[in-house]
């Protein structure tokens, strides 16, 4: 199926990005997704790698973007074209400037979880030791 294909493949380039960096901490992998098709027939198939994408990046905790899960329903429920031509996959410069925002704000909430993290992380060890450094 178009979900299989496309979770190996992903799952094959998350793979060798994470192994192929000798150091102890992984890189960064970073997916974005900014394909949101147009209307047709194999709307299931179109949302495919996206969902393959989610799913892997919960999976192996690395970092995705999704213009189309941005702006989805605003496009295809309420029929708002700014973001979504049927015609033509490339769209204006409302759905560039709005891919660049998702990217931005993606990464303040990659940010804030990582500061979240590591905050969480001293307190445990804080805590775990009986408040001795």
């Amino acid at each position: 199926a178009v979900l299989d294909q496309a979770r190996d493949g992903l799952q094959q380039f998350i793979r060798a990005a994470l192994t192929s960096n000798r150091c102890k901490v992984p890189p960064l992998v970073v997916h974005m997704d900014d394909y949101l098709g147009p209307q047709q027939d194999s709307l299931l198939g179109d949302m495919s790698y996206n969902t393959a994408m989610l799913q892997l990046a919960k999976w192996y905790d690395t970092f995705a973007i999704s213009y189309g899960e941005v702006v989805r329903d605003i496009s295809w429920l309420e029929g708002d074209s700014t973001f979504f031509n049927k015609n033509d996959v490339h769209f204006s410069n409302w759905a560039h400037q709005t891919i660049a925002w998702s990217i931005g704000f993606a990464s303040l909430e990659l940010l804030s979880t990582f500061c979240d993290d590591g905050f969480a992380r001293a307190v445990y060890n804080f805590n775990s030791t009986g408040g001795d450094h």
